[in-house]
């Protein structure tokens, strides 16, 4: 197990290392704070770690040391150069770090900070900066602009009013000095990654007959194809990655030094101008891909013997239960919540009716569930758990019927490309999403009520997808073989 002290230690050797590196460089540097021996599966670990590129067989990069000194391009719209700003939004993707907001990252000129101001915009306009978030994102992330901290949108179904607030870019004085219209681009290059320092350079084309391409139109273009190409064949060897970011972090990656360089186009504009590929639905999702193809659920990139395994850390190889293994912890404190005294009771909720274990892997989950109580009881306050306890709940009941449908679908001789497409990959969202809602509740510190209510209407969309694509992933059960 990956404990908390190796993983901070890792986190910061990924945030400060911008040079390649090995298992044994990240050893040592890890022996240098005192960790004394490393888990079986560390290697693992790091090779699916996030913030972390296979660049060789045995060499990393960290996104750190990806993305600092690369260069990226945003294409101010007429609205921001008449307005005198620049909204960030998802344009700095995926350079920056994912978890960092817009307003939280710092953005220079001539070794001097631009300034932030907080104005009031038409929802439309700003909303067509952060589609690469997923449209289904798009208005959490606005909602979480520090501006915007005192306001509770998930009381609303985080239903954004026509106009409102955001922290932008008060560009007025370099838009003034520079002479910048519309039309004119902005270069940017990533000075730190670690802190999220952004410096920006005009790019301002001014030309005696406007039908004349200039030089750094021509460049933009050819990024264009170059762009294009990259991202086509990313996406038939990866598929649909986990998230747009995460797409994006691949081309560019594996095409650094022809797409990064200072004469670089804008993802945003690329997509903008597109017939091939764009912005589609993938389940309850957002993703790239072909515009005249439907996204398939799986795909020959899942294929590869070299691909990550995907069972890392979760108890399939021992019970044939695709669930991370701290689902055992959330599932004991939901006992507790419930003030039961026999860890048995656990056992029937956490996949239901399904017989999908045998008699040995009961009698061992037993023993484990029973044990692990026993640690986990020693610090457990029932008051200081109410609140959560409730939402928790309400996830577990979800969770389990998300597991019970996975268990019996795996079971089922129907083969998965043959299963319904969208119901499937809707499934496999939500049980991602579901966990990942759960692993919050579980371990995030003095959650507030405003969470806690995201949280409580998450799980209310949740359930109603499931609800929705249950009936057509049953029905492939009851067919005759």
């Amino acid at each position: 197990m990956i404990d908390e002290v190796m993983e901070f230690d890792v986190e910061l050797f990924l945030r400060q290392r911008i040079t390649t590196f090995t298992l044994r460089t990240l050893r040592q540097f890890l022996e240098k704070q005192g960790v004394i021996s490393l888990p079986d599966n560390f290697g693992a670990y790091i090779e699916t770690h996030p913030n972390v590129f296979k660049v060789s067989k045995n060499q990393y990069l960290s996104r750190a040391g990806c993305f600092t000194g690369r260069y990226f391009a945003i294409k101010p719209t007429q609205f921001e150069v008449d307005n005198g700003i620049l909204i960030p939004g998802d344009r700095c993707m995926p350079f920056v770090d994912q978890e960092m907001l817009p307003d939280e990252l710092t953005f220079l000129c001539e070794n001097k900070i631009i300034r932030s101001m907080v104005g009031e915009f038409p929802l439309a306009e700003l909303l067509k900066h952060y589609n690469l978030y997923g449209e289904e994102y798009s208005a959490q992330y606005l909602a979480m602009d520090s501006c915007n901290s005192d306001k509770n949108f998930a009381e609303n179904d985080f239903m954004l009013p026509s106009v409102m607030k955001l922290t932008v870019l008060n560009m007025k004085p370099l838009y003034r000095r520079w002479n910048f219209t519309y039309g004119d681009w902005i270069r940017l290059y990533v000075m730190d990654w670690d802190e999220g320092y952004i410096v920006i350079e005009p790019r301002c084309e001014k030309k005696a007959n406007r039908f004349e391409e200039t030089a750094a139109e021509q460049a933009r273009a050819e990024w264009n194809k170059t762009f294009e190409h990259a991202l086509s064949e990313s996406l038939r060897m990866y598929g649909p990655c986990s998230s747009i970011e995460e797409q994006l972090a691949y081309v560019f990656v594996d095409n650094m030094f022809s797409l990064t360089g200072p004469e670089c186009g804008s993802v945003e504009e690329f997509l903008n101008q597109s017939d091939k590929i764009g912005l589609v639905e993938y389940g309850v999702e957002s993703r790239l891909w072909f515009l005249n193809e439907d996204v398939p659920a799986a795909g020959k990139w899942g294929s590869d013997p070299d691909d990550q395994n995907i069972t890392e850390g979760t108890l399939y190889d021992t019970f044939n239960l695709p669930i991370p293994e701290f689902m055992l912890e959330a599932y004991i404190r939901d006992s507790l919540y419930l003030k039961e005294n026999d860890s048995s009771l656990i056992l029937p909720r956490i996949v239901k009716d399904c017989g999908y274990l045998n008699k040995w892997q009961e009698g061992l989950l037993l023993l484990r569930l029973h044990k692990q109580r026993e640690q986990v009881n020693k610090k457990y306050n029932w008051f200081a758990d109410y609140e959560v306890g409730e939402v928790r709940h309400r996830a577990l009941e979800l969770y389990s019927r998300l597991l019970t449908l996975v268990c019996r679908l795996d079971r089922c001789p129907v083969q998965v490309q043959n299963m319904p497409q969208h119901e499937l990959i809707v499934l496999s969202q939500l049980f991602g999403h579901t966990a990942k809602l759960i692993s919050g509740l579980l371990f995030q510190k003095n959650l507030t009520d405003k969470e806690l209510d995201s949280s409580r209407l998450s799980i209310e969309g949740m359930e109603y997808s499931f609800e929705d694509i249950r009936p057509a992933l049953e029905s492939v059960m009851k067919r005759d073989f």
